[in-house]
């Protein structure tokens, strides 16, 4: 029996049990991996959706304040502007009047403001009024309203003064240059207000629009402390703003970016760098892969566009995870047992199912001694054992009668061989292979062919069209093998039909495109260059349909490109458009027109021969024989490809005119007279 011959760890019920088993581990590695993304993922844009109505309608209600203190402001400047238009004289108190009313909009936002004029343009002195509430924030702090009998004390000063030149300060200085409202970095304001606040500055003008002053208004950003304290979307959530440079304003607790499971405090320059790298990004919206204080965290920004600061919203990502990964833990105990149990099933189903194969193999040995007489047991379940019986048992009796009808299998192909050779012949008759035109002793013409296949679809023709005219062409049908050269022997019989018609290049290509574009259901095509060439002048006239540009060589002259007309391939369009061109052939000119068996001929790198290499190749060889040009040209892209089979038909075809004898040209002249 074959199970005695085969060891177990060897046998195809062990392989085929742990196979199932490894394919099974993965596949159930790939659900629970899956699982856990799509869980973390989940988690990710259900805090993230949350997170953003909350940080939007945050960042609304800072942007409806920062929109009420900038408009206010706007109206102290625009009253103090058009006082200065109007050179009304305003004396110190009206100026403190209007400050006053301004800063008793709301205590808790307006913590001061000023007037401040351009030095020397009020009565002719430095004048910077100043009014800001005293001791506000202790109050704030104490949740006392600002009744009339706890309001803070308002003091007015003048900021100019030796110690504190209020011209050069950068609240006054950065609004002078712009000319435009600025908000200024926070700060803290030590003996004034005693609170973090921002100083809005907005410059007034003259009459005639040069620069008076500015209007500032310091904003405490107590105001905020209590939205941002209530901006909690989850019990690990927390939330900060903080300006365009990075700095933090506001935090819950005023002192602290993160709750008791991540600690970081606001002189941890660490975190507050990786704050600041996130706002110089511009990301907006959720930020992954942030971590602060060396915990992995998932940040949510918002966007002031106002002031530019943003709203952060800051939750731990091992808070959010942690029932996560629990459910991981349960999940893994279950593999490993479930994988157990799995491991043993399957060996004991795999053993079950090859006996029937190891039986079924002992009678296939038998075939293969060659005893094709023993004929194999019929299995008795119809399940795949059983139809797998049933065609080694049909593969026994044909392969008896595959035997028998083997020798006549080989004389077939021995006929179709014969029958390739002589679609060979058939084809190489087509081809002109007399080299000489009878009557036209002043050019040279010589081709090469040599097919990929047995037949190929290249092909070339030369004849005379009357006196004095030559015609030639060179084509390349798509494809390779009989259907190509059944084409090719069409088109050429088509071509030759216009023998000794009064025609151009151009009109035999409409005329051959539009025969061959009938019954054409394979749509297949051929390029051709065609040209006919008057041995009287050397004028050549020639027409193109597709195909690649001739080399040019002359004596004395570098190798060029023949300049083609465009034209469109022949067999794909019923009625084609084709134009002719003309060129001056001096004598001893040769033309070598060639396929792309040529140029794209590969070798064993893949690289191409190359219009380049042609091209270069051809120098010099203009002082050389015809037949000796289409020789070595071949010789040269052999010798490109080396060992890597021929992949493409190759055909060059070389015409030289030698001019028109003298005495010929007598006899033109005599007949003319």
């Amino acid at each position: 029996m074959l199970f005695k011959k085969i060891k177990f760890y060897n046998s195809l019920a062990f392989r085929l049990g742990l196979t199932v088993f490894l394919c099974m581990t993965v596949i159930v590695t790939g659900i629970f991996s899956y699982q856990g993304r799509q869980i973390q993922k989940i988690a990710k844009n259900s805090v993230s959706n949350l997170v953003h109505v909350l940080n939007e309608s945050t960042a609304n209600q800072i942007s409806a304040i920062l929109t009420v203190f900038e408009n206010s402001a706007e109206s102290l400047k625009r009253s103090v502007e058009h006082c200065a238009v109007e050179h009304c004289d305003r004396n110190s108190e009206e100026i403190y009047w209007d400050i006053r009313n301004l800063l008793m909009l709301d205590p808790n936002l307006f913590y001061g403001s000023s007037v401040s004029f351009e030095p020397g343009t009020y009565h002719g002195t430095n004048m910077s009024f100043y009014s800001y509430w005293q001791n506000t924030q202790s109050a704030a702090e104490k949740g006392k309203d600002f009744s009339l009998s706890n309001t803070p004390l308002l003091v007015e000063t003048n900021l100019n003064s030796p110690d504190y030149a209020y011209f050069s300060q950068p609240w006054y200085t950065e609004a002078a240059e712009k000319l435009v409202p600025v908000w200024s970095e926070p700060y803290f304001d030590e003996g004034g207000g005693n609170t973090l606040m921002c100083t809005y500055t907005i410059p007034f003008f003259n009459e005639d629009n040069s620069f008076a002053g500015v209007v500032t208004a310091d904003m405490g950003l107590e105001a905020f402390q209590s939205i941002i304290t209530h901006l909690s979307a989850l019990q690990e959530g927390f939330a900060a703003l903080v300006t365009d440079t990075g700095q933090v304003l506001i935090t819950p607790d005023g002192k602290k970016l993160l709750d008791d499971s991540i600690v970081t405090d606001l002189t941890d320059k660490e975190d507050l760098r990786k704050i600041q790298e996130i706002i110089d990004s511009g990301v907006v919206g959720f930020v992954d892969n942030v971590k602060l204080s060396g915990q992995p965290v998932w940040l949510y920004r918002t966007m002031i566009e106002k002031s530019g600061w943003s709203v952060l919203f800051i939750v731990s990502e091992k808070d959010m995870l942690k029932d996560l990964d629990l459910m991981r833990k349960v999940g893994f105990h279950v593999f490993i047992v479930g994988n157990i149990l799995l491991l043993l099933a399957v060996l004991w189903i795999s053993y079950n199912f090859t006996r029937p194969i190891s039986s079924l193999a002992d009678e296939t040995m038998v075939i293969a001694k060659g005893n094709l007489d023993k004929p194999i047991q019929k299995k008795t379940r119809r399940n795949e054992i059983g139809f797998l019986s049933d065609a080694i048992e049909d593969m026994r009796v044909n392969l008896k009668s595959y035997i028998t009808s083997l020798g006549e299998t080989l004389a077939a192909k021995e006929r179709i061989t014969s029958e390739l050779k002589i679609a060979t012949s058939i084809q190489k008759s087509f081809l002109t292979s007399d080299f000489v035109i009878p009557g036209f002793d002043n050019i040279d013409i010589h081709a090469i062919l040599e097919p990929a296949k047995e037949v190929g679809g290249d092909l070339y023709s030369f004849f005379k069209m009357d006196s004095h005219r030559v015609f030639f062409t060179v084509g390349d049908v798509s494809g390779k093998g009989v259907p190509a050269a059944l084409f090719m022997a069409v088109t050429l019989t088509l071509m030759k039909s216009m023998q000794r018609q009064k025609v151009s290049s151009a009109d035999i290509l409409k005329r051959v495109g539009h025969e061959l574009s009938l019954q054409n259901e394979k749509t297949m095509f051929v390029t051709v260059f065609c040209g006919i060439l008057d041995t009287d002048t050397g004028i050549l006239e020639y027409s193109n349909a597709g195909h690649l540009p001739p080399v040019w060589l002359s004596k004395g002259k570098e190798p060029r490109w023949l300049e083609l007309p465009k034209g469109i391939v022949l067999g794909v369009v019923k009625y084609p458009v084709y134009t002719n061109s003309q060129v001056q052939l001096e004598p001893g000119d040769t033309l070598i027109v060639y396929t792309d068996g040529v140029n794209e001929a590969m070798n064993e790198k893949k690289e191409l021969y190359g219009e380049d290499r042609l091209l270069n190749f051809t120098r010099g060889e203009e002082e050389k024989s015809v037949s000796e040009i289409t020789s070595d040209i071949c010789a040269s892209v052999h010798q490109h490809a080396g060992n890597e089979p021929q992949s493409d038909d190759i055909t060059v075809l070389a015409l030289r005119y030698k001019g028109q004898p003298e005495n010929e040209n007598a006899v033109l002249k005599q007949d003319e007279k």
